[in-house]
């Protein structure tokens, strides 16, 4: 039994995700809403730790970006060491910014003011927010 009722955004801030868990569940996000968008960043300890005490790469933290198709990832950097971390998607303004306008007009990333476009080495599109 199906539904015609989506979300708007599935935002998916600084997740403590197994990647592989995720992308078995990947179609649900995309079926269930509009649009999906990861915040990920390389700076956030919490969600390190639990990479290195699960040894799989989790979805809120970087390198390895996690890429899939239907679904924005953008990466936050140049955030502050000094807290912890987790918490950057509520601290950091460019990140409020762009997720007020993601969630008020639904806008795609390369309409919205701050992310701008990068490239992996295999050609793979993901965005970078500066903060």
């Amino acid at each position: 039994m199906g539904t015609d009722i989506k979300f708007g955004q599935i935002i998916l801030a600084a997740p403590e995700l197994d990647v592989d868990v995720f992308r078995q569940a990947k179609n649900a996000y995309t079926t269930l809403s509009q649009s999906t968008t990861i915040y990920t960043s390389s700076t956030d300890i919490p969600v390190f730790l639990s990479k290195k005490l699960h040894e799989y790469p989790r979805l809120g933290i970087v390198p390895p970006i996690t890429i899939e198709k239907d679904i924005d990832t953008i990466k936050v950097n140049n955030f502050n060491l000094f807290n912890l971390g987790h918490g950057f998607f509520a601290e950091a303004e460019a990140l409020l910014s762009d997720m007020f306008d993601l969630i008020r007009d639904g806008t795609a990333p390369e309409k919205r003011q701050r992310p701008q476009i990068q490239k992996t080495d295999d050609g793979k599109q993901y965005w970078l927010i500066q903060t």
